[in-house]
């Protein structure tokens, strides 16, 4: 299930550019309003097993607006609509946020207020074998560092980088839908022209209450099983979704 959250149109409002920590907290307070159900995604989330990782299985993006500049360390959106796009596979996720977001009227990142419109349910797109997507946010991927090291964050030009954002795939999967799937086949292209007009710099860096994390910021063909590409446009593709990472958009 997939959200849009519509705030009132305001001239302008100011937010920082690394929004990640600021929207996540917001979907947290909203989630407030079921105490026990707020816990458990914080302080465990869902299991995966054997493997005993957890999975908070909902992905967000960046707030949305037609016009925005860059201020400094600030981004200034408006003047016009502002949207917020946050999806999960898990009704009760979905529910919960819906109404905890309607009962407080709006969000705050950081200084800014901003006081909800309404909110929308968008509709599914048709999932088939190949489809192409654009990033709202970019895709994390990391390759465990040694035992004195922190993991590292792949890019694009990492070979394994698909098969790793497959592996996370399936995993998300079985928690979801407690089984494997059946079909676990997946790969993805990033867009070459694209690359070539970036002239290969097509990564960004999010800052996080200090910790800097790297992702791949680029237009992606994803081939495969229509299940595993659910999954990732439900929950993200890559890690870290309930920070924000790894939200797409079909083109």
């Amino acid at each position: 299930m997939r959200i849009r959250v519509l705030f009132s149109e305001v001239e302008s409002v100011a937010v920082p550019i690394s929004q990640n920590y600021f929207l996540a907290t917001a979907i947290y307070n909203a989630l407030k309003a079921r105490p026990k159900y707020a816990r458990f995604l914080h302080d465990h989330g869902y299991t995966h097993q054997p493997s005993g990782k957890s999975f908070k299985l909902f992905v967000f993006s960046p707030l949305m607006c037609a016009k925005r500049r860059i201020d400094g360390q600030n981004i200034l959106l408006g003047p016009g609509p502002i949207q917020w796009m946050i999806s999960s596979p898990m009704a009760e996720f979905v529910i919960a946020l819906a109404e905890g977001l309607l009962s407080q009227g709006e969000i705050c990142v950081r200084q800014a207020r901003l006081p909800i419109h309404r909110i929308e349910s968008i509709a599914d797109p048709k999932f088939t074998r190949e489809m192409s997507f654009t990033c709202l946010s970019p895709l994390v991927v990391t390759r465990p560092g040694g035992p004195d090291e922190y993991p590292r964050f792949c890019t694009h030009e990492d070979p394994d980088f698909p098969e790793r954002i497959r592996s996370n795939l399936i995993r998300k999967y079985e928690v979801v839908h407690c089984q494997s799937p059946k079909d676990t086949q997946f790969e993805m292209h990033f867009d070459t022209e694209y690359i070539a007009r970036r002239s290969g710099k097509i990564t960004k860096l999010i800052n996080i209450r200090g910790t800097q994390i790297r992702g791949v910021f680029a237009p992606f063909l994803a081939a495969g099983s229509p299940e595993l590409i659910r999954i990732g446009y439900h929950c993200g593709f890559g890690e870290r979704g309930s920070m924000g990472f790894g939200c797409v958009e079909v083109v």
